[in-house]
């Protein structure tokens, strides 16, 4: 059984049994210094073959971009709906659910490969107070040492069992059903550029699970590169950008108005919470 972490974020984009569209896409595209050589192609039609998963990279001439910044303002999503990608893998894989057509590498068809998700000692953590949903605070070294082995053994002997399952000539669908979630998967993710921009403003966000801002943030550095124009836009009125609640706008007019910031939350009965928040929102914190 292969136990594999996510030590860098170059790991989650490792390779399961096949050619990986995203590494090729990234190798293909890798040479920034060219296209800053030529100033007019700015932007780039990537096709990816599904059964090679080799990708297929068309420069377009550079068009005007003075709408860029009106089209993404004002949400207009037509544009994006005509970009998409076509491939990732990867434990993460439960957290990729936006709007997409999904084909996952099959478990009927063929014996999975016996890789799994482990965490390193860094991630492992104790659970949440102020957000029930994620990690916070520390566990002694002892007791990460125990948490590892008892994940590791765990997977191991389940992969163990799914061998010995499927050797008894149990069908594959119904050896496959005790793997765990740490068990790596890969499929063919087919996203247009709009509901991919919206899953990275959720995945690459601080709140996110640890685990899927790393495909997020590679996702982030590809896309880049093949809609750089687009990119910019979603990075500047989406990305970086935040959105006020009435309440919230009903401080902030107060305080432009003369009040501090403390009457106006009063002013409008702002709970600590909510006054944390907007705290956030303003970088005062």
């Amino acid at each position: 059984m292969g136990a594999l972490t996510l030590e860098s974020p170059a790991a989650t984009w490792r390779t399961v049994n096949s050619v990986n569209c995203w590494n090729t896409l990234a190798r293909a595209i890798s040479s920034q210094d060219d296209l800053e050589k030529d100033r007019k192609v700015q932007r780039l039609d990537v096709s990816l073959t599904p059964t090679t998963g080799m990708a297929i990279i068309r420069p377009r001439a550079r068009g005007t971009t003075s709408g860029r910044d009106d089209i993404v303002r004002a949400a207009h999503i037509t544009p994006m709906m005509k970009a998409q990608n076509q491939r990732v893998n990867g434990s993460g894989i439960t957290q990729l659910h936006r709007t997409a057509n999904i084909n996952e590498m099959s478990g009927r068809y063929r014996l999975l490969p016996p890789e799994s998700y482990v965490p390193t000692y860094d991630r492992i953590g104790g659970k949440g107070v102020s957000n029930k949903q994620g990690t916070e605070g520390d566990l002694n070294d002892v007791l990460k040492a125990d948490i590892v082995d008892h994940l590791s053994g765990a997977q191991a002997r389940d992969w163990t069992d799914y061998e010995w399952l499927a050797g008894t000539g149990l069908s594959n669908e119904l050896a496959r059903i005790n793997l765990p979630v740490s068990a790596y998967t890969e499929w063919f993710w087919k996203i247009d550029l709009h509901n991919l921009f919206h899953f990275l403003k959720l995945r690459a966000d601080s709140h996110a699970q640890w685990e899927i801002r790393q495909y997020a943030t590679q996702m982030l550095s590809i896309v880049n590169c093949v809609a750089p124009v687009a990119y910019e836009a979603w990075e500047d009125f989406v990305y970086n950008a935040v959105t006020f609640s009435a309440q919230e706008m009903e401080v902030l007019r107060r305080v432009h108005l003369g009040d501090s910031f403390e009457d106006a939350c009063h002013c409008v009965e702002f709970s600590d919470k909510e006054k944390n928040e907007l705290d956030e929102k303003l970088a005062c914190k």
